[in-house]
């Protein structure tokens, strides 16, 4: 699902970037900057550019181009003899004719192809705009008494230039420019507005103005005639001039009748604030093989092929059912995937060519491509891409896309060839500060290298994943942003008198509502503890309130010390809240040592994950992994319940093997009247976050 935004801001910038200087060194010729215009303003659509070579132009391509200027809708049938219904030009004569823009040469004969002159161009461009003529007017140069009044009220209104001649015929220079000195008299007159709105994509409507607006003060709507539903636009997509934007729809059309309409100014002309458009459903048209023309000689060689659909647009077509065969080479499907792997070792060799054939039943289409087999494949080029603009924090990880290319340009994505002898290898600069994994695919079939960064990163600072061919034949690099660890994760050294006993070691906090605590101690038996929020209390107890409070307060206890350690578990923490812990240590004499304290912050309660009681079962928990936008189920997610917590645990630390995949982005436990602990990795915008939960009952 798509949010509807506004789109007045975006607009504006899109406009404002087209909006460039013209280079010295690059002249534009003015009149072809105006034909331009008029082709974008859909006055001059299909039209093509002849100024140059001072061709005619006919009555019809007048009457075509008048229609337009005017927005006046075709009529048929033709009321003239010698120009058939089925004509381009018809449906345009007959509406110019109505309009009493242009007549024909006599009552039943229009006269298309004929040429037009200059001065029945001024006359018919004066009759567009409702121009006054006066009959004593007079003109300097050859002109025909019927038309020296138009002529005399065109150049006064500069419609058109002078001429020694206005009985020759119009050239389309002469064309162009009346016709923008024409269409600008009636932007000044009527307003601006929409010449024709017409689907050209699946989710694509293209919108032309007859004049440039401001777009940020310009409201664009989609409605479906059928039952006035609105069409959510995801973007708007200016041209250079101003005069056409595509609105990138959020869904695609269906079949039937959409209305574009324009709101939001006082100078729309409001006899254009509308245009309806027939749209139809997309389809499948095509289908087409990718890849360069060479490919390398080996198995397991991927190729691409595109379905496209009417408007020659790639389209989804995971569901759709195709057959694939291969001449001198094996060829199977990859899964969910435009794309096939071709086998060329068994059946082929060095210079050989096979055909690659992809077959569509219903609608009945076929694609066949020969393919050259070239040498064995070598690494010649390697890329990086989908490095975080956020720098990673410890136990943060990330994937990086890596593209690696063979001698002939076919991107290499079998990892086993990659990771094999003659394939590339991922190192990081300093495997302190980050480390990197094998590389893998993942879902969308992409090669990727996971990074993550390491546990004691001193300070801010950037570390450089490198990816190389073995061969030495490539290499990329790309540089990886990595924050230090927070300050509060770790309490320096304690140095006490060996007499008194001492508590010298680090606070893990690793879940949203608990913390798993392990001290070091000297000379002690047992520990006693007490936490609170952070500044709750302006004064630091004592070592025996400390010890008073373990015994009466629920948020104080006490852990025996084995091995010079003890550990303990801090639970039923508030979300995201700062905290103070006092720690003192007693021998086997009930000496107290010092008292320690340590501040930690406890984690937030991650939106990714929802659980839910089964109704029937209400013992068994129900976890549900979602994405923070669209609410589907995370595609890359690990679990591990377990009856005991896990010190210094990260993402990377729950998957495979240790943690159990979720494919179906949901999973169930049972749970056992006593604490669990749920660590869960997923994936969050590129990175491999975590969370981590206690409960008994893992309430809903």
């Amino acid at each position: 699902m798509y949010k509807r935004m506004s789109m007045l801001p975006l607009v504006f910038l899109l406009f404002a970037a087209f909006v460039q200087p013209v280079s010295a060194e690059e002249p534009v010729d003015p009149v072809k900057k105006k034909f331009d215009e008029l082709v974008e303003a859909g006055i001059f659509e299909g039209w093509q550019d002849n100024t140059q070579n001072n061709s005619t132009m006919t009555r019809e391509q007048l009457a075509v181009i008048l229609a337009r200027l005017k927005k006046l809708d075709q009529v048929n049938p033709s009321s003239y003899t010698d120009v058939d219904g089925s004509r381009w030009s018809a449906g345009f004569i007959e509406a110019v004719t109505k309009a009493g823009l242009m007549n024909g040469i006599d009552d039943d004969l229009f006269d298309p192809a004929s040429d037009v002159t200059l001065e029945q161009l001024a006359t018919v461009m004066v009759r567009a705009l409702n121009l006054s003529t006066y009959s004593d007017q007079t003109v300097e140069g050859e002109v025909s008494d019927w038309a020296k009044s138009y002529v005399a009220a065109a150049l006064e209104s500069g419609l058109i230039g002078k001429s020694n001649d206005y009985t020759v015929p119009a050239t389309h220079e002469w064309l162009v420019n009346t016709a923008y000195n024409t269409n600008q008299k009636i932007v000044e007159q009527q307003g601006f507005g929409i010449t024709v709105a017409s689907q050209i994509g699946a989710k694509r409507v293209e919108i032309k103005l007859n004049a440039a607006p401001d777009p940020s003060s310009l409201a664009i709507s989609i409605v479906r005639v059928r039952d006035r539903t609105s069409v959510d636009i995801e973007s708007l997509e200016w041209s250079e001039t101003g005069h056409q934007v595509v609105a990138q729809l959020a869904e695609p059309l269906t079949d039937g009748s959409y209305e574009v309409k324009i709101s939001g100014s006082d100078a729309i002309d409001p006899t254009r604030t509308s245009h309806e458009f027939t749209a139809e459903a997309e389809r499948m048209s095509k289908l087409k093989w990718g890849g360069p023309d060479t490919l390398p000689y080996d198995d397991n060689v991927e190729v691409p092929f595109f379905v496209l659909n009417q408007f020659d647009e790639p389209m989804d077509a995971k569901d759709a059912k195709f057959s694939f065969s291969a001449l001198n080479a094996s060829i199977e499907r990859i899964p969910d995937r435009a794309a096939v792997l071709v086998h060329l070792l068994a059946k082929a060799k060095p210079g050989d060519s096979i055909d690659l054939i992809i077959t569509h039943a219903s609608p009945k289409m076929s694609a066949t491509k020969t393919y050259r087999v070239g040498e064995g494949r070598v690494v010649s080029a390697i890329e990086i891409d989908g490095v975080p603009a956020e720098p990673l924090e410890s136990g943060q990880s990330a994937e990086l896309i890596i593209r690696v290319y063979d001698q002939y340009g076919v991107l290499i994505k079998d990892p086993d060839w990659l990771n094999g002898e003659q394939g590339v290898y991922a190192e990081s600069e300093n495997p302190r500060l980050a480390t990197v994994s094998a590389l893998t695919t993942d879902a969308a079939g992409n090669i990727v290298v996971r990074v993550a960064a390491g546990q004691d990163i001193p300070a801010d600072t950037t570390v450089n994943i490198a990816v190389n061919a073995r061969s030495g034949s490539a290499g990329a690099q790309a540089t990886l942003a990595v924050k230090a660890a927070k300050a509060v994760s770790t309490v320096p050294v304690v140095s006490n008198p060996p007499a008194n006993p001492t508590v010298i070691g680090n606070v893990y906090t690793v879940g949203s509502n608990f913390a798993y605590v392990t001290v070091d101690t000297d000379d002690a038996t047992q520990v006693y503890y007490y936490y609170e929020k952070k500044d709750a209390s302006p004064d630091v107890p004592t070592a025996d309130e400390v010890r008073t409070k373990a015994f009466a307060d629920p948020q104080g206890g006490s852990a025996p010390v084995s091995s010079n350690q003890a550990s303990f578990v801090l639970l039923d923490l508030a979300f995201g809240h700062d905290y103070e812990l006092f720690v003192v240590a007693a021998d086997s004499s009930g000496q107290l040592s010092d008292v320690q304290t340590y501040e930690f912050s406890s984690g937030y309660l991650d939106s990714f994950v929802e659980w839910f009681e089964d109704e029937e079962n209400p013992t068994t928990g129900r976890c549900v992994f979602v994405y923070d936008a669209v609410g589907q189920p995370n595609p890359e997610a690990y679990y591990l319940l377990t009856g005991q917590p896990i010190h210094g645990v990260t993402a990377d630390a729950i998957k495979e093997p240790v943690g159990t995949r979720v494919d179906s982005g949901m999973f169930t436990f049972q749970l056992k009247d006593q604490v669990l602990y749920l660590y869960v990795a997923y994936e969050n915008n590129g990175k491999l976050e975590l969370f981590a939960y206690a409960s008994d009952n893992f309430p809903v």
